[in-house]
């Protein structure tokens, strides 16, 4: 599987200091928020499901699991949040899986949860399926990108 489900499936969950970031801004926001996930805070943990990965069979396949979590950083480095994800293999072989991503991004004032299909481009989108506290209602896309270091995501409410 490749970064982009690590990213998300890290750690959606968990609040802290985002309002300097966010300000009084509620999720109905027109400007993008960035945050980032660096794989050295991120843990994850694969449910390999039959037929198990082996030297004959290398790649995942449907079913297997990737359970993901990590914090989230500001543009300013600062911690803002965490984001909580499972990516479920639905098709195709590493480095070229689908999968089907649910994630949460928790932060101070609230959750975003996000939800869609994830493959190979260099930049999935996620729906924004929903929110709690200053979230609630909320929709729009999450835009995510996989780097060497690092994930990144771009989110975007919708009116």
């Amino acid at each position: 599987m490749k970064k982009a489900w690590m990213a998300l499936a890290v750690g959606l969950f968990s609040g802290v200091s985002v309002l300097a970031m966010l300000g009084t801004s509620s999720a109905q926001q027109a400007d993008p928020i960035s945050l980032e996930m660096r794989y050295s805070e991120a843990k994850f943990q694969m449910v390999d499901e039959a037929p198990k990965m082996s030297k004959k069979h290398p790649s995942e396949s449907p079913g297997d699991t990737v359970i993901a979590r990590g914090w989230l950083r500001d543009d300013a480095g600062e911690k803002a949040g965490r984001v909580h994800s499972t990516f479920v293999v639905t098709g195709g072989k590493s480095p070229k899986t689908t999968e089907l991503a649910t994630g949460v991004l928790a932060l101070s004032g609230g959750q975003i949860v996000l939800q869609g299909v994830i493959g190979s481009a260099e930049t999935d989108t996620l729906s924004i399926v929903g929110g709690s506290g200053d979230y609630a209602g909320a929709n729009g896309t999450v835009e995510i990108v996989s780097g060497k270091t690092a994930v990144k995501f771009t989110i975007n409410f919708t009116e």
